[in-house]
């Protein structure tokens, strides 16, 4: 009687130890996000420029206004311009789902 017990309860807590597999899935999006003075400026990223005016879409960010712009993953240049001279310059990398803030002095 013992022994079929055990066994019966070693069954139950075997069959209850299965393994559970998660998977995640990566974004593929990426974006550099424009923070402090970026209003009237140009963002380049690795040679491609981009006018940032009142037309650029903006929202607030924990009362912060910022820009959202999407890149590709890998490795970039990024360089803002005010009135044509130099800013910001920075070397970065994204990966999947990241976004990299860029301050705008």
């Amino acid at each position: 009687m013992l022994k079929t017990i055990f066994t019966i309860l070693t069954l139950i807590i075997v069959t209850a130890c299965s393994s559970t597999t998660y998977s995640t899935q990566e974004s593929d999006e990426a974006y550099v996000q424009l923070q402090g003075n970026f209003l009237n400026s140009v963002l380049a990223i690795d040679g491609a420029k981009i006018q940032i005016d009142e037309q650029t879409q903006t929202y607030d960010l924990n009362g912060v206004q910022v820009a959202k712009l999407p890149v590709t993953l890998g490795a970039h240049q990024v360089v803002v311009y005010k009135t044509g001279q130099i800013v910001y310059r920075q070397n970065i990398f994204v990966s999947h789902g990241q976004t990299v803030e860029v301050k705008v002095p």
